[in-house]
């Protein structure tokens, strides 16, 4: 029990060394899976990692699918050894998942109206964004110089086709506040100006683009006179998610081979793990839980030992011109085993003010294996404590603690388990289209 108590009070401490995606413990694992796209960039743990995760029906219904892929990349060796040569070990993971969420909706009546609008939208959108941009190459011809288009045609070409992303509302007001990308000095000036009122006449006579503008200006207002929570619904998602995994690194098999290649074997080990789980939401609150089968190695038992390794060039005969490599080696005991994962989370959002709010959760990662002289079985424990801006979707910042051993059967010094971590997180949902 004190070691939980621990880990609670020191998951405050400002000793930032990782990174993590939101809701997920340092080695980007999770039971809780929710629709997102999300690119981590983890330098304590030289680790990238990018996910994306969508559902099958973009308007609102209560059975959707969820599917997405989750990539992940780092190098085993650290950041310390990465620049050095020889001393990369790459590690890469790759998992599908694919679900069936069953959504609770709990709306009143202005968000009955705005899921209704919402869904207007979206079947309009196709076809009012490309008669937008129709619009824009019949009114603006641009101003070319020798035969080449000038930076400031350009620059008003470029603003232009950005100006739907960020909405709708007051289109026509942006199309004429775009003149202002024009360079005063561009001899096209008037020309380019004269071609932007022409267009935002032409918007304004386009019955589909005021359709959109209008089912915008709807939807803000219904938001602005009662903002729906972020998180107002009750959710279940059964998911199956399948990975594999590959390791490389030089095993060293010890001093009884004198020949260097028979002492030194580049090693490639493939895994794989499945898994069921299960996510729930109620309200503010998060569930998540699964069970899955690994087939892994030992790779975290073994020792590892800097080496250089000197060879002498024979054709060189007035002197002696040796080549020298360091690599970096793994020795020990090494194998492959089977292995039960059972993944158990809970993460609860505390609200703040309007769209803002602390995640807080702790998460369980229980490991049974089927060779406990490779590698015993072990647990993990954490708390992660994050902050969320529910309106924009962006994840902003947190910390995290965990125990890589909380029953200390790997490693009996328990504070040498203990990894902090600071959480930053890129939002990818614009490149996706979300």
């Amino acid at each position: 029990m004190k070691k939980y108590i621990y880990i609670i009070i020191i998951s405050f401490s400002p000793v930032l060394s990782w990174g993590q995606i939101l809701n997920q413990d340092a080695n980007g694992k999770s039971s809780i899976v929710w629709q997102g796209s999300s690119l981590n960039i983890d330098i304590g743990e030289t680790l990238i990692k990018i996910n994306h995760f969508d559902r099958s029906n973009k308007v609102y219904k209560a059975h959707e699918i969820l599917y997405g892929f989750d990539l992940q990349a780092k190098n085993e060796g650290g950041m310390g050894n990465l620049f050095q040569e020889g001393e990369f070990t790459p590690n890469a993971n790759f998992s599908s998942i694919i679900g069936l969420r069953k959504v609770y909706y709990k709306h009143n009546e202005f968000s009955e109206e705005e899921r209704r609008l919402q869904n207007q939208k979206f079947k309009l959108a196709p076809l009012a964004f490309s008669e937008y941009q129709e619009l824009i190459r019949s009114n603006i011809k641009g101003c070319t110089i020798n035969g080449i288009e000038s930076p400031s045609s350009k620059k008003l070409r470029d603003r232009l086709d950005l100006l739907t992303t960020l909405g709708w509302f007051q289109l026509e007001n942006k199309i004429i506040e775009s003149i202002i990308s024009i360079d005063e000095k561009d001899t096209c000036k008037s020309k380019l100006e004269s071609e932007v009122l022409l267009l935002a006449e032409s918007v304004k006579n386009n019955l589909n683009i005021q359709k959109m503008i209008q089912i915008d200006l709807d939807v803000r207002t219904i938001q602005k006179e009662n903002r729906v929570a972020f998180v107002s619904n009750k959710m279940k998602l059964f998911y199956f998610r399948p990975s594999l995994s590959a390791l490389e690194f030089k095993y060293d098999r010890g001093n009884d081979s004198q020949d260097f290649s028979a002492r030194f074997i580049d090693t490639l080990q493939i895994g794989y793990t499945l898994e069921v789980g299960m996510t729930v939401q109620n309200k503010l609150n998060y569930y998540g839980i699964n069970l899955g089968y690994s087939f892994l190695n030992n790779f975290l038992n073994l020792d590892h030992t800097t080496f250089r390794y000197s060879e002498r060039d024979s054709s060189i005969t007035s002197g002696a011109l040796t080549r020298d490599e360091t690599f970096k080696a793994y020795s020990g005991n090494y194998g492959t085993f089977g292995n039960i994962i059972l993944n158990l989370d809970y993460l609860r959002m505390f609200k703040l003010g309007p769209s803002q709010y602390i995640l807080l959760g702790p998460y369980l990662r229980q490991n049974f294996s089927f060779n406990r002289e490779l590698f015993d079985h072990y647990s993990v424990f954490g708390i992660h404590m994050n902050y969320l801006n529910g309106k924009s979707g962006k994840f902003l910042g947190g910390v995290y603690v965990q125990s890589d051993d909380i029953s200390g059967r790997l490693n009996p010094n328990f504070t040498k388990t203990i990894r902090f971590g600071l959480i930053t997180r890129l939002n990818l949902g614009s490149v996706f289209g979300l």
